[in-house]
């Protein structure tokens, strides 16, 4: 640790379309439904470019000192992945059987995995359209509850901050845990703002420092100042240490491979709409929580490779990566930017875009090998904006290992894909 100076349902898909195992059957309390799109047989190739950074020499020199890593002044335990941190934050401020969870309706299943484990009620709640929550009917969430609201998830969705101040207020004033979700938002600015840094306003933050850097695995559970820290948890076995090793090489390997292809492949044909999503009702886990993971720590060397990394010149190659994105959609017909500018103390994950036709423009820029991400397994809920954006809102990488040959040839198969008719 680091310190500061039982229903059965058919089986879910991970991200390649390939069957994935259920989660250990857990006790009956909260039953959600989701609507679940199932890309298996349709077609899709592997994409060309990697979504994550890995380890390459791409990430310009930047002028240092500007941005730096979150929760230097906090203590800092390390998990495999933030799920498994998620679920100690969740512990901690109460929730399970008699204590309610407020998530956010859109939302990775995963942040929702380790309440689920936990046998807590949940309780999604509605957003603006920019992904801010509706703190005025979020009230009525709480008042209606039939168990306690024990915390709130804040998440800092593609690195766009959330105003945590004013959302730590709200749940203050009730008692509530804020939890804030920096998985997206690992960078903190030195000096650019006098907002508060992501993870600064919850009484716990949760980062995952391998989707931003090429660590491959780690997650942070990172305490507010006077809390009660958890035991470390456990350490990682040798074997473990070394596959680490191999999936670094294996990650910087495809990445090459992919630099080396970069072609323009034909344009799909037309093709039928894809297959409505199918309906299935869970009270467990998805595929992507593995129980047996819970309270293990990140290997040492991914620890160590991930203090290796310059914070700086990472957000700075994000940040131009994002705003090169800004530049290749301006007028591009059939889709939107979710946000157009930065904020100078922002730095984003991905680069989120809004497709104006998602069930023709996706399964197309799919077919041509773009790396796209898309949460189109979410519960279902009332809130209109996040059951758009499950199949409208699109995820694009900005990562810090792209060449520029790499951000041309993106920006070339989206425009392909959408203006073809």
């Amino acid at each position: 640790m680091d310190r500061p100076p039982t229903s059965a349902v058919p089986p879910e898909r991970g991200p390649m379309g390939l069957a994935a195992p259920l989660a250990p059957a857990i006790e009956v309390v909260s039953e959600l439904a989701y609507r679940v799109f199932d890309p298996s047989g349709l077609g899709f190739p592997s994409p060309t470019v990697p979504v994550l950074p890995w380890w390459s020499e791409s990430a310009p020199a930047q002028v240092p000192g500007r941005f730096g890593l979150i929760g230097a002044d906090r203590a800092r335990l390390h998990y495999r992945r933030g799920r498994y941190a998620l679920l100690e934050a969740y512990r901690l401020s109460g929730v399970g059987p008699e204590g309610a969870l407020l998530a956010p309706a859109y939302h990775c299943r995963t942040m929702l995995d380790p309440a689920l484990r936990l046998s807590a009620t949940l309780h999604l709640y509605p957003l603006n359209p920019d992904l801010s929550p509706r703190l005025e009917a979020i009230d009525a969430i709480v008042a209606a509850s039939p168990v306690p609201v024990r915390a709130m998830l804040l998440t800092h969705f593609f690195g766009l901050l959330s105003d945590a101040r004013a959302v730590a207020a709200w749940c203050e004033s009730r008692g509530i845990a804020l939890v804030e979700d920096c998985s997206h938002a690992l960078f903190s600015a030195r000096g650019l703002s006098d907002r508060l840094p992501p993870g600064a306003a919850g009484r716990f933050a949760v980062a995952s420092p391998y989707k931003l850097l090429p660590c491959e695995e780690e997650g942070w559970l990172m305490v507010r100042p006077g809390d009660t820290v958890p035991a470390d948890p456990k350490g990682a076995s040798l074997w473990r240490e070394l596959r680490w090793v191999r999936d670094l090489w294996q990650r910087r390997a495809a990445g090459l491979r992919g630099r080396a292809a970069l072609q323009d492949p034909a344009l799909p044909k037309p093709a039928d709409d894809p297959p409505p999503r199918r309906m299935i009702r869970s009270d467990r886990p998805s595929a992507h929580y593995e129980e047996a993971d819970e309270g293990q720590a990140s290997c040492r060397l991914a620890q160590t490779w991930a203090r290796r990394q310059d914070p700086s010149a990472a957000a700075e190659a994000r940040r131009q990566a994002y705003q090169a994105w800004v530049q290749a959609v301006a007028g591009l017909a059939g889709c939107r930017p979710l946000r157009d500018t930065l904020c100078d103390d922002e730095v984003p994950y991905m680069f989120p875009l809004v497709l104006e036709a998602p069930a023709r423009q996706f399964p197309r820029l799919k077919r041509l090998g773009l790396p796209i991400w898309r949460w189109d397994d979410m519960a279902v809920s009332d809130c209109e904006v996040s059951q758009a954006y499950s199949e409208a809102l699109i995820h694009l990488p900005c990562h810090q290992s792209l060449s520029g040959a790499e951000q041309s040839w993106l920006h070339r198969q989206l425009t392909r894909g959408l203006e073809t008719n």
